[in-house]
């Protein structure tokens, strides 16, 4: 008999998480490896004043254009941006939350026919890979969630296993030996929830590293992961109820052996 736990749809949830994030590095990838490939111009009057948050302005001296970019950017980055669930619909929204609000405002802030200059190019090289470094990090702590998971449904899958296994047969039953074997059955189950609440506790307080100090606290991946679930914490809320279940159950076979004794 399959018993579906909080701990399974929550192993579902991370793995389309996982999938988007990865797919999502991967657009922005490509769409910084187009925009390397792009040639640079000036704008009007031969320099690029301003760094690279300068609106951008119509050129002569060539190079690609605005236009080009952002047409990279959707092509490339358009239908990841934003959540799994709740994407961005302008494109200059989307051009800062993916990358920064001066990209966005140089991109989509000017002339669509603007020029890109070498400053701005180096500002968009630039924030796609820190953002590339913030995707691989999320990418790795879905992964460190993802393993915690599958070691939490192994100890959950054994508990669901010998309950539904054993609670047909009635207490009345079973002799005394039979009794306190269950009773220390019972037992081992608790102590193992409780072994996999503490290492559930040690999971949620750490933090996944990344290159130039890029982290995400375990705790702020999981509040966004499970935002809308039916539980924030899957896993300690499902050894919560499951430990109930064995304590009743313990209660409940102590009164026959004491009937028994």
């Amino acid at each position: 008999m399959s018993v579906e736990t909080t701990v399974d749809r929550a192993r579902e949830r991370v793995a389309r998480e996982r999938t988007w994030t990865a797919e999502k590095r991967t657009a922005i990838e490509s769409f910084r490896e187009v925009v390397a490939d792009f040639e640079t111009g000036l704008p009007v009057g031969g320099q690029a004043v301003g760094g690279p948050t300068t609106v951008a302005t119509q050129s002569t001296t060539g190079g690609a254009s605005v236009s080009a970019v952002l047409d990279a950017f959707e092509e490339h980055v358009g239908q990841y941006s934003g959540d799994h669930d709740d994407r961005t619909e302008s494109v200059h929204a989307a051009v800062a939350e993916e990358l920064s609000d001066e990209v966005a405002v140089s991109l989509c802030g000017g002339d669509s026919a603007g020029v890109l200059t070498p400053p701005l190019k180096q500002a968009i090289l630039s924030t796609a890979t820190k953002r590339l470094g913030e995707l691989g990090v999320t990418v790795r702590a879905l992964d460190r969630e993802a393993d915690s998971l599958s070691r939490a449904g192994e100890t959950m899958d054994d508990v669901v296993d010998w309950l539904v296994e054993h609670n047909p047969t009635p207490l009345t039953d079973l002799g005394f030996d039979a009794l306190r074997e269950r009773h220390e059955t019972l037992a081992d189950h608790r102590e193992a929830l409780d072994a996999l609440a503490r290492r559930r506790q040690e999971t949620v307080r750490s933090v996944t590293g990344g290159p130039e100090q890029v982290g995400i606290e375990h705790r702020v991946l999981i509040e966004y992961v499970y935002a809308d679930a039916a539980a924030d914490y899957p896993v300690l809320a499902t050894a919560a109820r499951f430990d109930d279940l064995c304590a009743n159950a313990q209660r409940t076979v102590r009164r026959h052996l004491t009937l028994c004794g």
